[in-house]
């Protein structure tokens, strides 16, 4: 069951998850037990990328891959859609008053739309 949910979930869901991890990991433990994939990117680099980023609702596996873990081929950074899901989960913890917990209960529609805003700032 676990296995068709992931092959049915989308580039959003991706970044959703790994966001929520490291996130979580940040607030129950200490920000140095964060994975280094986190902080590789900032603002300014998902501005550059900001087209390949907009694509969150393909559901191709090798497209997904490559957003995630980044592809040289394509020119698409190392682990671009994981530093995109943490700092997009720190945009609405700082924005918001949801804590990570209740973070965790929200479905894709409530990142995307916050998703919107983070792309505006």
């Amino acid at each position: 069951m676990i296995a068709l949910l992931y092959l049915n979930s989308l580039l959003l869901d991706h970044i959703i998850n790994e966001g929520l991890d490291e996130n979580y990991v940040e607030e129950i433990l200490v920000k140095e037990y964060v994975n280094p994939w986190a902080f590789m990117h900032q603002s300014q680099e998902f501005n550059r990328f900001i087209e390949v980023l907009k694509s969150l609702y393909i559901n191709d596996r090798s497209r997904i891959y490559s957003i995630m873990h980044g592809n040289k081929k394509e020119n698409i950074p190392l682990w671009l859609g994981y530093s995109y899901g943490y700092s997009l989960v720190n945009f609405i913890k700082r924005n918001t008053l949801i804590n990570i917990d209740e973070l965790t209960k929200k479905d894709r529609n409530f990142f995307d739309n916050y998703n919107k805003n983070f792309n505006e700032r």
